[in-house]
């Protein structure tokens, strides 16, 4: 794989995606290199709701991706960092190009700015995005992401990652005039969009994310009474990060507008690293 490539990948993570990153900081050589790779991939699509004016160039840019990945399959990868190293990892280990697909239409969904109905629409978007993309990174490390325990295991850690996600961005995503939080817990807790999108503090919404961080909680709980294969364990270790989240948002009673509930936290490298010297996520 070519060094500047996944030097590209490494940097862009690096700039906007730090969970990912740490957990390709905290992986062996092989596993970062295929982490920073479908992570880069990832990062591109999640980008482009957030670079765009309209939701038309939004969809022109996702179909260039949908075709750049046709080609990598076709062996004749346009000239970009990313789909070069993911070709040189699909030449190596191959990948189910439907991950790839549903990803890309995941993220086409946000441009129609659509609230997710209630909790299971939302697991399925974060099945479709955080799921996917540790499909990827377990085929990419020769698992058979659809076998069994493997399956159930790939979907709760992705699934909780991205809603653990989806909670802490809650107030970032309002300053665009967005929101993930589903329609049924808006609903239950009497969440106002337009104080949430004026970023002015209401009971209701630390209720409802307290609901959505318990959520995301029970699958994280989930896939630790199931198996988890020692060459998956670098890529679950963003469950690992997803739990320290969770964590600080409980201590600090779920409100978004309390900024110790959402901060990075220094630990978090020092968190992967004792996870990977016991041989755990």
């Amino acid at each position: 794989m070519d060094e500047s490539g996944l030097d590209y990948c490494l940097q862009q993570l690096r700039r906007f995606d730090r969970d990912r990153y740490l957990t390709v900081v905290a992986a062996p050589r092989q596993a970062a290199v295929d982490l920073a790779v479908v992570g880069a991939f990832n990062l591109e699509i999640a980008l482009v709701r957030d670079s765009v004016s309209e939701p038309m160039l939004g969809r022109i840019r996702l179909q260039w991706w949908r075709e750049a990945i046709a080609e990598v399959y076709e062996s004749r990868p346009r000239r970009h960092a990313v789909l070069e190293s993911l070709a040189a990892l699909q030449a190596r280990s191959p990948l189910g190009r439907t991950h790839f697909e549903r990803m890309i239409d995941a993220r086409e969904s946000e441009l129609d700015a659509e609230i997710p109905g209630d909790l299971p629409a939302l697991e399925s978007y974060a099945d479709a995005t955080s799921g996917d993309l540790l499909r990827l990174a377990a085929e990419a490390a020769g698992l058979n992401s659809a076998s069994g325990d493997l399956a159930a295991l790939i979907r709760h850690v992705g699934i909780g990652f991205g809603l653990a996600g989806i909670a802490r961005a809650t107030l970032h995503l309002a300053q665009r005039r967005r929101t993930m939080l589903p329609l049924s817990l808006q609903q239950k807790h009497a969440v106002s969009l337009d104080l949430l999108y004026e970023l002015k503090p209401q009971p209701g919404l630390n209720a409802a994310i307290a609901e959505l961080a318990a959520a995301a909680g029970d699958h994280l709980d989930a896939a630790k009474r199931l198996a988890a294969p020692p060459a998956l364990l670098p890529a679950l270790r963003i469950g690992t990060l997803a739990r320290a989240h969770l964590a600080r948002l409980r201590r600090h009673r779920h409100d978004l507008f309390d900024p110790r509930s959402i901060a990075p936290s220094p630990r978090d490298i020092w968190r992967l690293a004792g996870r990977r010297l016991i041989g755990s996520w």
